[in-house]
């Protein structure tokens, strides 16, 4: 995530100082840095164990592996917000970990769409769509393909649950620009969008800002057995 579209995301989400704003495709923790330069305690979530802990293969250049300064927590200490410095778990987006009663001032995420970066989420052995991966850890995850949709679902039905009233959700969301309304941006009754900003990324395809606000509490609805 470029810094520039980071800082415009926290200010999308009204990120202000001692905010909890929650990140739960958390990358390399770009737009937790940006939400804690205004004064945010940030924390995130990623299903990848090797991103979350800094393993794997050096970005930098004449590098093969991270070394201990390639983390979440070492970038913000770089820009000295280590203090604003929550956690990152490693999880699965389309299952909350979190207990009833934990909410957040802001979520602030960019999505997988499947193009740069798979989407995914945990399987089962019994599935027939599957992988397996292994990192340098011995860290082994069975994953099975996460549909764009049901991530859109799963992050509205996070936001309705997790945010503070009046909390805000700010999201990518990818288009076909030929077949593009505004009818077609995902709603929940607990979430009133608020603007929805164009990134033109090629003739055909765009991926719109989408800032949605919490109007209300939400309710679990209990269907009848």
């Amino acid at each position: 995530m470029h810094s520039c579209l980071a800082f415009i995301m926290a200010n999308h989400g009204k990120v202000k100082p001692n905010d909890i704003v929650f990140d739960p495709f958390v990358g390399t923790g770009g737009l937790l840095i940006a939400s804690a330069h205004f004064g945010a305690y940030v924390c995130g979530t990623d299903i990848d164990y090797n991103i979350v802990h800094g393993l794997g293969k050096a970005s930098r250049k004449n590098q093969k592996w991270r070394g201990p300064d390639e983390n979440i927590r070492a970038n913000l200490r770089q820009y000295g917000l280590e203090k604003y410095y929550l956690d990152i778990f490693v999880s699965d987006a389309s299952k909350p970990i979190w207990r009833k009663g934990v909410q957040f001032d802001a979520i602030i995420t960019d999505p997988p769409y499947g193009i740069r970066e798979a989407t995914r989420k945990i399987g089962s052995q019994k599935e027939t769509a599957k992988m397996t991966e292994k990192s340098s850890e011995n860290h082994n995850l069975v994953s099975s393909n996460y549909q764009l949709s049901d991530i859109i679902f799963d992050l509205l039905k996070l936001a309705a649950e997790y945010l503070v009233v009046r909390g805000r959700l700010v999201y990518w969301l990818p288009v076909y620009k030929p077949e593009y309304t505004e009818e077609i941006i995902p709603q929940h009754p607990c979430l009133k969008l608020v603007s929805n900003c164009e990134q033109a990324l090629s003739n055909h395809t765009s991926r719109y800002l989408i800032t949605m606000e919490k109007v209300k509490e939400f309710e679990k609805i209990i269907l009848p057995l």
